[in-house]
């Protein structure tokens, strides 16, 4: 059974480059996993604001990878009519605010609708914007309500 001190040497020596790796490969197709979850562990070892800085890019390269994905997955996806009839459906009713929602929302397998988009050629910008967005709002609430929680109740 792993303590919670081997837990911390561990986030001690890799410290926010272990965050970033975690952050990148977690919000990739490859590796599902769950950043939000360790979020309050960095916040106590580590400057709340490094670790905004650090969580958030790794998020956003990773969704970036997902969207490249789909735009060299494309032609092999399209080919499958059933799963891209009900992607597109999907994608066309909910548009641009889509990819700001699932991005935001912690939890939520945001990378599939990064390659769903990504197959459907969505604008980049437009999918960087949103998605950029929602991965901010989504870690400053984390990262600084956490941060806050562990200043007032915990005295860290």
């Amino acid at each position: 059974m792993i303590t919670l001190e081997l837990t911390k040497q561990f986030f001690l020596k890799y410290g926010p480059v272990g965050l970033f790796i975690q952050s990148f490969l977690s919000s990739t197709i490859f590796f599902p996993g769950y950043t939000e979850i360790i979020i309050p562990l960095y916040v106590s070892l580590f400057e709340t604001n490094l670790v905004f800085i650090v969580a958030t890019v790794g998020s956003i390269l990773g969704g970036m990878f997902n969207y490249g994905l789909g735009l060299l997955g494309s032609k092999f996806i399209k080919s499958r009519k059933e799963i891209t009839e009900k992607a597109k459906k999907w994608l066309d009713m909910w548009g641009d605010l889509s990819v700001f929602i699932t991005s935001f929302v912690p939890g939520f397998p945001f990378d599939v609708v990064a390659i769903a988009v990504g197959i459907f050629r969505m604008n980049f910008k437009v999918f960087m914007i949103a998605m950029s967005l929602g991965k901010i709002l989504k870690h400053a609430i984390i990262i600084y309500g956490t941060g806050l929680f562990l200043k007032i109740f915990l005295g860290i």
